[in-house]
């Protein structure tokens, strides 16, 4: 086993080690995305994907590292997702669908369980196959296991396989949280606590972000707790910074 001095470490050249969004993605990392059904956490992760594939700005903050995304799709029939997706566009959302890949909607994906052996090879092939996506958005984890999400056992083996799964990329993990009341004091919120079930993953993660009302709210290991007002786009439905 190698030893090397903390200041050899933090100058040792790792080229594969960089911003995607700055001082909010990281590569490689884990970013948990919570939020109530319906909150709008898939257009969000979506967004973050298109971004990331055009080098355009994310929530204020510039993308550093252009790259593909792989797209995995599990919380909304087929029917739906393209229902979103179409009427982004035609909203005049600048998406660059042609960098996000996903799975044929005729691959047996569902019902997922990453814990069963021949579902995992299913999502470790869709990775391998996709060598130049640095992020990778599973959405949403709830339909990913059948396991007990208020037990940190189980939630460590879900991690664990998740880790593994997307070792040296970015993960978006989407998740739900608990009802928050829709008039509670955004000082108050702390992403880490709010999201559902055992708060493993939400702890493991290098930030989790929390989509509340028109507010996100990010609490993670590279800056203070940011609160960012949001709206929605009234025709692509897109996330902007700032008040309507």
């Amino acid at each position: 086993m190698r030893l090397i001095t903390l200041d050899e470490y933090i100058h040792m050249p790792r080229p594969d080690i960089y911003w995607l969004v700055k001082e909010m993605v990281p590569k490689p990392s884990f970013i948990l995305v919570t939020g109530a059904a319906k909150s709008g956490k898939s257009t969000l992760a979506l967004q973050l994907a298109s971004c990331v594939a055009r080098g355009a700005a994310f929530m204020g903050r510039p993308v550093m590292h252009t790259s593909k995304t792989l797209y995995i799709q599990f919380d909304m029939p087929e029917f739906e997702w393209r229902y979103v997706i179409t009427q982004m566009q035609n909203g005049g959302a600048d998406l660059d669908l042609k960098s996000i890949s996903t799975f044929h909607p005729d691959e047996p994906l569902t019902p997922m369980n990453i814990l069963d052996k021949g579902k995992y090879q299913q999502l470790l092939d869709a990775v391998t196959a996709c060598p130049d996506a640095n992020l990778i958005v599973l959405d949403v984890l709830r339909e990913m296991h059948d396991g007990d999400e208020d037990n940190s056992g189980v939630m460590k083996i879900v991690g664990d396989a998740l880790m593994q799964l997307t070792r040296g990329r970015t993960l978006i993990l989407l998740h739900h949280t608990r009802k928050l009341p829709p008039d509670v004091d955004l000082s108050t919120i702390d992403p880490v606590q709010e999201a559902r079930g055992s708060s493993y993953l939400a702890g493991k993660a290098s930030s989790v972000w929390s989509v509340h009302e028109n507010y996100l709210i990010e609490r993670g290991r590279f800056a203070p707790k940011r609160v960012v007002p949001m709206y929605r786009h009234p025709k692509s439905g897109l996330w902007i910074v700032g008040r309507e």
